[in-house]
């Protein structure tokens, strides 16, 4: 029997510090860049006058001015119209997540910029390479694309107590996602969220190792 020596990649999973940071300096970037973008194409001054309303019936409901159910009402009145003249603002966020979440981190070879300065990797656990329907199903999940995407068509196409209640169900869907994928980022050893599972994936520290294995061969 001949020993023979092998050389094996040897990952090493990210902290949880490293993806909470990265995903703060990724979540700034975006809004930051969407901001600017979104800026254009946005009623200021309806939008203003809106919010001064929300404003005015909060003001009056504490004043006892009015009762809890004409607050309510006025109240969803107002968020139904912020969400309709938000909605190309919306559409524009999306493409902008997706192009940074998904086709700027494939050809960034799994790194968005926050993982890049934190060091650190999205890796596929099916194949080798890293495929963009992965980085689609996490950021789906991860970066709020879907329920977003699922609001926006509800205030598209939907009445106002249909969009009322889809974002509070689907925006709580994806509250307790995020809570879970933190919590199994941070207790797992592989460091996998629900996220990963649904894509197959894991985030690994950028250095890769090298180790020297001695294999026996008959």
């Amino acid at each position: 029997m001949a020993n023979t020596t092998i050389q094996k990649r040897v990952y090493e999973k990210a902290l949880f510090i490293q993806r909470v940071v990265a995903f703060l300096i990724d979540i700034a970037l975006v809004v930051l860049v969407s901001s600017f973008v979104i800026f254009p194409f946005t009623d200021s001054e309806s939008l203003e006058e809106l919010t001064n309303q929300n404003t005015t019936a909060a003001n009056q409901y504490l004043a006892q001015e009015i009762d809890m159910n004409t607050y309510m009402n006025q109240s969803m009145d107002i968020s139904y119209e912020i969400a309709k003249q938000s909605g190309l603002g919306t559409i524009i966020t999306i493409v902008i997540y997706i192009l940074y979440y998904v086709v700027f981190q494939f050809y960034n070879k799994g790194k968005t910029l926050g993982k890049q300065v934190m060091k650190i990797e999205v890796i596929s656990l099916e194949q080798e390479e890293l495929t963009m329907n992965q980085l689609l199903f996490r950021a789906f999940i991860i970066n709020s694309i879907l329920v977003n995407t699922i609001i926006l068509l509800f205030t598209i196409f939907g009445s106002k107590n249909l969009y009322m209640g889809s974002t509070a169900i689907f925006m709580t869907v994806q509250y307790v996602l995020m809570i879970a994928s933190a919590i199994m980022i941070g207790y797992r050893k592989d460091g996998r969220g629900i996220h990963d599972f649904i894509a197959h994936t894991e985030v690994i520290k950028s250095q890769i190792k090298e180790r020297e294995l001695e294999v026996c061969e008959n």
